[in-house]
């Protein structure tokens, strides 16, 4: 009996021993690909920076920011405004009613806005409008937001959609950002506003081919009113 047993505290020795050289293999293993990983890391963030490239806040996603500077007159103010567009979904520069927001599928497939959610914030006032599952935007197509308290109808169809309550805040200085489900933002824009006289000008800058080009396509919806 003595015998069997020590064979047997034997047998577990050797099995314990095995156990932890896979272990100390496997360690050295996962501390390699570690190195190798952080080396990545560092190389794609040296690639991003040279590519005006930034992250999108909430799940390290990557995303295309393309500064784009406007400036237009309506009825002597001056609009400055910036945004981004990572994707094929743009925020239209804000019209003069200052009572709804525009969004341009400027892509060539549909898009579903299920679960996003537009926001403007002004003077510390924010309103934010959340889509459905039925809001999609066809490609080239806008949908526009509108205040409850604005003269629109509502109609899915048509791409007009009216708030059941509230009303987009109106200021000198706006901002808008449209965020998925993720909480990722999708699109955004920046509005400060200026007295103004005269004159008018547009500036456009940045990088990505699908942004350059909606940028200018903005630039030919601006009008002087």
């Amino acid at each position: 009996d003595i015998a069997q047993k020590e064979s047997e505290i034997e047998l577990l020795n050797d099995q314990i021993t095995s156990l932890n050289k896979d272990y100390q293999d496997l360690l050295d293993i996962k501390i390699a690909l570690d190195i190798e990983i952080a080396n990545y890391r560092n190389l794609m963030d040296a690639e991003e920076s040279r590519l005006a490239m930034s992250p999108v806040p909430g799940r390290g996603v990557k995303r295309r920011r393309v500064e784009t500077e406007e400036s237009y007159v309506i009825t002597e103010k001056k609009l400055m405004s910036t945004f981004s567009q990572p994707g094929p979904l743009f925020i239209e520069p804000l019209d003069e009613e200052e009572s709804n927001v525009k969004v341009t599928n400027t892509g060539d497939q549909e898009m579903t806005l299920s679960g996003m959610q537009l926001k403007m914030t002004s003077g510390g006032v924010e309103c934010q409008y959340k889509f459905t599952r039925s809001h999609k935007v066809a490609p080239g197509a806008t949908i526009t937001v509108w205040s409850s308290d604005s003269d629109a109808s509502h109609s899915v169809a048509d791409g007009q959609l009216v708030m059941r309550s509230g009303a987009w805040p109106t200021g000198e200085e706006k901002s808008v950002v449209l965020i998925n489900k993720e909480g990722e933002e999708v699109a955004s824009r920046e509005v400060v506003a200026s007295k103004e006289t005269e004159g008018s000008s547009r500036s456009f800058s940045g990088v990505g081919g699908g942004s350059v080009l909606a940028a200018r396509q903005a630039e030919e919806k601006c009008c002087i009113m």
